[in-house]
């Protein structure tokens, strides 16, 4: 998404203009085919208009429900459909990490269906799989809230890394700071109704909320305060040192804080 707009109205707006380039430039026989992903919501957005059916194709989960997906036509291709691709995507995670992983671990198998909210979707499987080894997380990892709370204290133990030159900036504030400016700033991108907010906003939440001490106190101004906590967390800044607006990178981050 673009600032000022919406996701779904910069993605329409993107079809909108590519549908007749590609017209333009298929006129006398094809030289150019476009291929666009996004997600389920994103994508329905920007496909209102009329599209043959067999022009989409819906990418499912790592592990597929019958009950949660009646529209499947499950007697064609039902061993595709079968297959729980998780121990699939485990064992090539070990290759990656050179070490032997034979499926989904058995700890995570144990835990029944209400734990395949978290190992049936590839980011937060893939988080799981970051933090599963990591004595220090503390609690065990059985929800989304409890996989995002041992990913913030992850990022936390990251930026006051033993090994870490102890010149960031973010390391002045306690943990308890930064996540109370984190979880503001998430509530300023809320009050937008989208998972990106600008600079001025968050600087009228802040004083409007009386907690912009939270960041002047360690920080000559709010702007620097802010640019110094986004850029350690999964929020991209644009515009450089005087960014203009910025977007959390995944939407359940907002949600989470």
């Amino acid at each position: 998404s673009k600032a000022g707009t919406s996701g779904s109205e910069a993605a329409r707006q993107f079809v909108d203009h590519l549908l007749p380039c590609l017209d333009r430039l298929n006129h006398d026989h094809p030289r150019l085919l476009a291929l666009l992903a996004g997600r389920p919501v994103a994508t329905a957005e920007a496909t209102v208009k009329d599209r043959e059916a067999q022009h989409k194709v819906h990418v499912l989960r790592y592990v597929v429900h019958k009950e949660r997906e009646p529209a499947i036509p499950w007697q064609i291709g039902s061993d595709d459909l079968d297959a729980d691709q998780r121990d699939q995507w485990w064992r090539g995670y070990g290759r990656a990490i050179q070490r032997e992983i034979i499926g989904l671990p058995e700890e995570y198998k144990k835990r029944g269906t209400a734990f395949d909210e978290l190992t049936e979707h590839p980011l937060l499987n893939y988080l799981l799989a970051l933090l599963r080894d990591r004595p220090e997380r503390g609690a065990v990892i059985d929800s989304v809230p409890a996989l995002y709370r041992a990913m913030f204290d992850y990022i936390w133990q990251r930026i006051h890394h033993p090994h870490r030159p102890r010149t960031d900036e973010v390391a002045k504030l306690s943990p308890e700071e930064y996540a109370e400016i984190l979880e503001e700033i998430a509530v300023a991108a809320w009050h937008t109704n989208d998972r990106a907010v600008s600079l001025s906003a968050l600087e009228a939440h802040f004083k409007r909320n009386h907690c912009e001490n939270l960041l002047t106190k360690h920080f000559k101004t709010l702007s620097q305060g802010f640019f110094a906590v986004l850029n350690s967390f999964f929020v991209q800044p644009q515009g450089g040192q005087k960014f203009g607006t910025c977007e959390f990178s995944h939407k359940s981050f907002r949600e989470y804080l």
